[in-house]
Order: C-alpha cells, then structure tokens, then sequence
C-alpha cells in the first residue's frame, strides 16, 4: 500500500522549513510511540484492540507532555467518573502523571454529556482548559493516525482508530448506548442532517467478468485480478435543502472502507485497502466502490472482510464477508 502523496508533501514541505522542522520531530516521536505501543502481540496478532488502548497509548504520547499534570481538580473528576462507570479502569491502571491526567479529562470530556453526570463535578478554570486542549490534541493525533495505521497494514488498530475517531469527533462515549446515539442525532440534526441508515453489500468476480450480481461463487486463475465492488445502499437519502456547508470539500457524509484479509490462525490477517468513500448530494441513493487486487498464487478458497466504518459519526460501523476461489488453469498452452 503506497503511502499518500499528500502526507509524503506536507512531511517533505515541513522538512524544509526550520521554523516547522520542531513540529514534525514531534509528529514522528508521537507517532513512533504509537505505532510501538500498539504492535500486534505475535501470540495473537488478530486480537481486537479496544477503545482503552487507544485512549492510553494517545495521551501518553511523547508531545502531551508539554502539557503538564496540574489540574487542581483531576481526582475529583475521576470519582466522578468511576461512580458513574464512565472511565475503563483498563485505561488508567498504571499510569502516573501526565498521561493519566489526560486519561482522565479527556474520559471527562466523552461522557460530560450524560445527564448521570450532569451535576457530578464543576470543574475549575484551569482545568476547563486543559481538558479542552487535551481533547483538541488528542483529535489531531487520531487524524494523524488515521493515515498512519493503514500504511502498517494492522487491521485491527486501523479499526480502532477509526471508530475512537468518531466518538472523540462528537464528544461521546458510546457507539451503542442510547443516550449517546440520540445525542448525536441531535448533533447531525443541528446541520441539517439525517443519522445514515445504511446498508453494505460486497461481491468479488474476476477483472474481466461481467458487472452483474451472481449467485455463483467467484472463480480466478492465479495472478489474475479480482474485482471487489462494494456498494453502500443509503437507505436515509433524500433532499439537502437546508444542510449546512461543513467543508470546503462539499463533503457531507463520509466513510472509511476498509479491506481484510482473512489468513489461518496464527498468521496476521492483513489489510488489502483503505479508500474514503464520500457523499456530497444527499439524494444519491448508493455509494460505490471497487477494489482490484491480484488473486493469490496458491489454490484454494480465500475470504475477505469487507469494513465500511465513520470517522465522523457514532453507530456505523458495518462488515460482511466475501469469498472466492483461486482454482488451477487447465487451459493448455498452445504450441
């Protein structure tokens, strides 16, 4: 997977300016701290990677340091969260200083929006503000990473990351809670926009088949090219009167579709690709999608994982499974 050339310009940009070299020094620690502390565990390379991970190996990162560990109000705000079960004892046991302080603010910052905790904890000036800047830093690390964790291959971290990206995004924290859902329904609402019904559909055929659904299994010959067309049915389409302008990019509904490679146990699965898929007229009913990719040498059936996950909002977060089959060519060669 080649890595993105806007990312190779902006490093390479930076590189060159001396006023910005300390920065990307700082881009590079963080994210060689990351990359290191989320490795696969070689016992069990495909083991899912939960939400606590991320948040502790993010706010120990190298840069947040800068930040100090002074906020006068940092254990308070941890009872707080621990009698309302609001903050993963997985992501704070173990941690000191620094680190745990923006554990801890920023689990405050996700979950300030339940009515639990309403009346919790007032939360001084000072402490106002660093909890701001650690959610602020902590956005930016995962945009980083976001791009950073394809480039690895890791499926599993990759996965992580993107569905951290949207609770962090929206200040939630949950994907599945109702109270965090309908919060976030409000959010969308407030921008003129409809929580997705979605619906993923995936299917593999050799390269130079024909682009129709088939019931038959797809069939290739070795090295030849397999064609993955995934489709998003938008089952929430519908006029954009109203909606708000988000971006410069006129993007108004986006996803992250991702690839897996399934492979027997004990070997990694790998991730084949990673491509945006982007909604800029509401009223499109389908977004779509192909993936080419050379089948495998060796004979046999193959499955993939097919992922289509937001960055953006809290809930979507589907998969499916598709299969196909390298079979011998038996074709002989001519004379």
């Amino acid at each position: 997977m080649a890595a993105d050339p806007r990312l190779q310009q902006m490093m390479q940009s930076m590189s060159q300016d001396p006023r910005m070299q300390g920065v990307m020094n700082n881009v590079i620690a963080d994210m060689t701290f990351i990359s290191t502390e989320l490795k696969p565990d070689a016992a069990d390379p495909d083991a899912e990677v939960s939400f606590a991970s991320i948040i502790r190996t993010l706010c120990a990162v190298p840069s947040l340091k800068e930040l100090g560990d002074d906020a006068e109000t940092t254990e308070q705000v941890l009872s707080a969260l621990q009698e309302h079960e609001a903050i993963d004892k997985a992501a704070i046991d173990g941690l000191e200083g620094t680190a745990r302080r923006n554990v801890v603010l920023l689990y405050w910052q996700l979950n300030r929006q339940r009515k639990a905790l309403a009346d919790a904890v007032t939360l001084d000036e000072k402490t106002q503000k660093q909890a701001s800047e650690v959610l602020r830093a902590i956005t930016k690390l995962l945009l980083q990473s976001q791009m950073m964790m394809p480039q690895q291959r890791w499926i599993q971290q990759t996965l992580a990351v993107a569905r951290a990206s949207a609770l962090v995004a929206n200040s939630l924290w949950s994907h599945t809670d109702d109270e965090a859902l309908a919060l976030q329904r409000d959010i969308l609402k407030g921008d003129g926009l409809h929580y997705p019904d979605v619906e993923l559909k995936a299917n593999a055929r050799p390269k130079e088949a024909p682009d129709v659904e088939s019931e038959v299994p797809c069939q290739v010959f070795p090295g030849k090219h397999v064609s993955l067309r995934v489709v998003v049915n938008r089952k929430h389409a519908g006029p954009s009167e109203g909606v708000q302008q988000l971006n410069q990019q006129g993007v108004l509904e986006a996803y992250w579709l991702y690839i897996e490679g399934q492979k027997p146990k004990g070997t990694p699965n790998s991730l084949l690709a990673a491509q945006p898929l982007v909604v800029k007229d509401l009223a499109v009913p389908t977004v779509t999608a192909e993936v080419l990719f050379a089948a495998p040498p060796a004979i046999g059936k193959y499955k993939l994982l097919v992922h289509v996950v937001s960055t953006s909002i809290v809930g979507i977060d589907l998969n499916t499974e598709v299969e196909f089959e390298v079979v011998e060519d038996d074709v002989p060669e001519l004379a």
